[in-house]
């Protein structure tokens, strides 16, 4: 086979797999570990086949901006370093290192029209299936449009790219795009609107509105006032539909902002027992002002990549009733977990790309349209960005990362450098190198996945009380890949097995209280945030209370109280903790331990209901019939809600 056709069969052989990967992204996004892992496996064999391809030929890329990659890249090394739990400082760090590789794929391969279109074209396609999959979910199903995605933010925000992606295509004023086409790329653009509208995601649509700004002024300025018209029209319509189908939902929801800002109460008991969660965009204060606060503890280093959502629990608002994952303020997130460097080094991406902008549009340059689009993609983000975590989404950073380096080929007055191995490094050792270096990541993240593989085997079997055959789950899961998680389920399980022992007295029962304080002690050095380690060591201490010393109710409060320092909303430790005390006949301080509990929004799940009943036993035992019976009548509601959710 002649060098043309080698050339061929692997071009294809590389569209393949890089459309491949983004498929997977948005199918299996926040799904799994295992489709995490996987995602990241293939990311890394792209980019070193890549690094093959291109042996003696050389990788191409901006002196500055690559510059300005490097040094990021760096410091999120040492920033990962900083994290105390290792395994979320290496999923950060690739996770973030994903932008430089996708940018380094874009220049070196989807440089070309005939490669960059096809990926277009399919990931337009991708969205009008997402668009109808979200629409028979609105309107079928009357359930939350998610389509693929975790939650319909993150459909908002990936909806808002593939816009952005069909006019691009519309701009780009190149010939190849016919009448029959056009007409389909409208057609899609209105599909996409009309999803948006109906979503009605209020950061997903002011960020729209900030790129379709910036779009519009590069063609209104650029002679191209005709492209603007059915633009603007094809949202026009799109709006006029979702506005008849939903009875003006988006408008309605826009006019909700001024009445969620002022949802915040301070209600002396103010959980979901008693009272609706604030609105959204209050919520988000509330996160934000905690999210401060974590920041002025580590203001110079931060707490590394992922730490927030394992500090968040000791820092929560009483009327918080998030998921604590993420700040909801990308840049905000930026400034907790890495601190001042990481704020500075993302505004310098900022002033790099509006420098870049100004001088390329000043410039007059042919492409300048279809610039403009990949401009408008990372503008709607990073403004959407304020108000959710576009940039903690594999699939959104992939497709940021694309459209910078579409951008970057676009504008052909930054100066294009490549770097050539020496002459003397042949590509087989350049091969094996390579492959040797990725090769330490690939088997990294192939171990979490089996690790994840026997872990969630093994929860599984535990909650069968299959004890042993789930102990055996665990310790297969630790060969692969140890975590916090496997030794604190490993001491649970030496825990069920002590407490269905008959004899209390013997040396098999002491030898699962050394194992089980060991996992425990493993636990805490791996993640010193977690409230799960003092609390089953709380456990730990009440069942072996017999064999120990005449402490161990002391030192149980004291961890339990620990395990409450960490995580205000344990309400296991807040149930176990008024259970040592109403034992050591404290019952008003157990009462009141339990009733602080109740200022915090309860899960809305079933296993509350101990609690809660507990809560109305020592009500009814300390005189306080009529608040007893207030709580029942809301317990009732709660188990309704529960039956219902099932």
């Amino acid at each position: 086979m002649n060098q043309s056709g080698t050339q061929l069969i692997t071009d294809r052989l590389l569209s393949v797999l890089t459309i491949a990967i983004i498929v997977i992204a948005v199918i299996v996004q926040g799904f799994s570990t295992e489709s995490m892992a996987i995602l990241q496996i293939l990311q890394l064999s792209l980019f070193g086949s890549l690094l093959i391809v291109n042996h003696g030929t050389g990788i191409r890329y901006h002196r500055s901006f690559a510059m300005l990659l490097l040094i990021t890249v760096f410091y999120l090394a040492v920033s990962s370093l900083v994290n105390p739990v290792g395994y979320n400082g290496l999923n950060g760090f690739f996770h973030f290192l994903g932008l430089p590789l996708w940018y380094l794929v874009v220049m070196n391969f989807l440089d070309r029209h005939n490669r960059w279109r096809p990926l277009a074209i399919t990931l337009l396609l991708m969205a009008m299936v997402i668009c109808v999959y979200s629409l028979v979910q609105m309107f079928v199903f009357r359930v939350e449009p998610t389509a693929f995605f975790v939650q319909q933010n993150t459909n908002a925000a990936f909806l808002n790219v593939a816009a952005f992606m069909a006019m691009s295509l519309l701009v780009a004023g190149n010939d190849s795009v016919s009448q029959f086409q056009k007409r389909c790329l409208y057609a899609g653009l209105i599909l996409i609107y009309f999803t948006l509208f109906s979503i009605a995601g209020r950061g997903a649509l002011l960020g729209n509105l900030a790129g379709l700004i910036l779009l519009s002024g590069v063609l209104i300025t650029g002679n191209q006032r005709r492209t603007v018209l059915p633009l603007l029209l094809s949202i026009v319509i799109a709006f006029a539909a979702s506005g008849v189908a939903n009875e003006w939902n988006t408008g309605a929801r826009f006019m909700e902002l001024g009445e969620e800002m002022l949802h915040i109460q301070d209600d002396s008991i103010s959980g979901t027992v008693d009272r609706e969660p604030p609105g959204s965009v209050a919520e988000r204060f509330l996160i934000w002002n905690s999210a401060l606060e974590m920041f002025r503890n580590t203001p110079w280093y931060g707490s590394g990549y992922g730490s927030f959502h394992m500090r968040y629990p000791a820092y929560r608002s009483t009327q918080d009733t998030s998921a604590g994952q993420y700040v909801h303020n990308d840049f905000l997130q930026f400034l907790v977990e890495f601190g001042y460097p990481g704020i500075v080094l993302c505004a310098g991406f900022i002033i790099y790309f509006l420098v870049r902008a100004v001088r390329f549009f000043r410039s007059r340059q042919q492409n300048r349209a279809e610039a403009a689009a990949m401009l408008a993609v990372l503008l709607a983000t990073s403004v959407y960005s304020l108000f959710s975590y576009n940039f903690y989404i594999p699939v959104m950073l992939l497709l940021m990362a694309l459209c910078i380096g579409r951008f970057m080929t676009l504008d052909e007055s930054v100066e294009l450098s490549r770097y050539v191995l020496p002459q003397r490094v042949n590509k087989r050792l350049f091969c094996l190198v390579t492959g040797g270096l990725l090769l330490l990541p690939i088997l990294a993240f192939a171990s979490t996945m089996v690790m994840n593989h026997y872990y969630e085997k093994g929860r599984a079997l535990y909650r069968d009380n299959d004890i042993i055959a789930a102990d055996y789950r665990f310790i297969r899961a630790a060969r692969w890949f140890n975590t916090e998680n496997i030794q604190i389920a490993r001491a649970l399980v030496n825990l069920s097995v002590a407490r269905s022992l008959a004899d209390k007295s013997g040396s098999d029962y002491r030898n699962l209280l050394n194992w089980g304080l060991e996992h425990l002690q493993a636990a805490e050095t791996m993640n010193p945030w977690l409230a799960q380690v003092p609390y089953v060591y709380g456990l730990y201490l009440l069942e072996f209370r017999e064999t120990l010393s005449a402490e161990w109710q002391k030192t149980a409060i004291q961890a339990l109280l620990t395990a409450l320092a960490k995580d205000r909303r344990h309400f296991e430790a807040r149930l176990a903790l008024a259970g040592i005390l109403a034992d050591g006949g404290d019952l008003p301080q157990a009462q009141a331990v339990l009733e602080q509990g109740l200022a915090y929004p309860l899960p809305d799940n079933a296993e509350m209901e101990n609690y809660l009943l507990e809560v109305v036993r020592l009500r009814k035992f300390n005189g306080m019939e009529k608040q007893a019976a207030t709580l029942e009548k809301k317990l009732a509601a709660l188990r309704k809600r529960w039956r219902d959710n099932e």
